[in-house]
């Protein structure tokens, strides 16, 4: 996956080294599921273009899902398929935290189901502005 602009400061400098020393330790191949990188492969059904063939492109992901932590131990060579699935929960948390984070901010009755959720979620950064703005509506 191409690392998002708003993130690239999380990255270490030597991130295309590290990248290097992951592909190959995996001897250039998905770790999960062994496809090659920039092979091509072959879809069931045609995409929205209407193609059939694709090229593999293995990504670098962090089994732990923060990019500070380049531990090779947190690191795996995968493919676009593979990381996807391996993300899929982690994207779905991540997903309904922003939900519940908007719905708490937004609403003018604050929700307090979204503010169960958000403390049960020490991850979630709520930024001092939003936090201001939902303890004024509590007053």
């Amino acid at each position: 996956m191409p690392i998002r602009p708003e993130n690239k400061k999380r990255y270490p400098k030597n991130w295309k080294e590290i990248r290097q020393q992951i592909l190959e330790r995996a001897n250039n191949r998905c770790e999960f599921c062994g496809v090659e990188n920039h092979s091509y492969q072959w879809r069931e059904k045609e995409n929205a273009r209407g193609e059939k063939m694709f090229k593999v492109v293995l990504t670098i992901a962090h089994l732990d899902h923060t990019p500070e932590n380049c531990d090779p131990s947190n690191l795996r060579a995968l493919c676009q398929k593979c990381h996807n699935r391996y993300d899929a929960k982690h994207r779905a948390e991540t997903r309904a935290r922003t939900r519940a984070e908007k719905r708490l901010i937004r609403s003018p009755t604050p929700d307090l189901f979204a503010e169960e959720y958000i403390n049960n979620y020490p991850q979630t950064s709520i930024t001092t502005k939003k936090k201001k703005n939902y303890e004024r509506r509590e007053v």
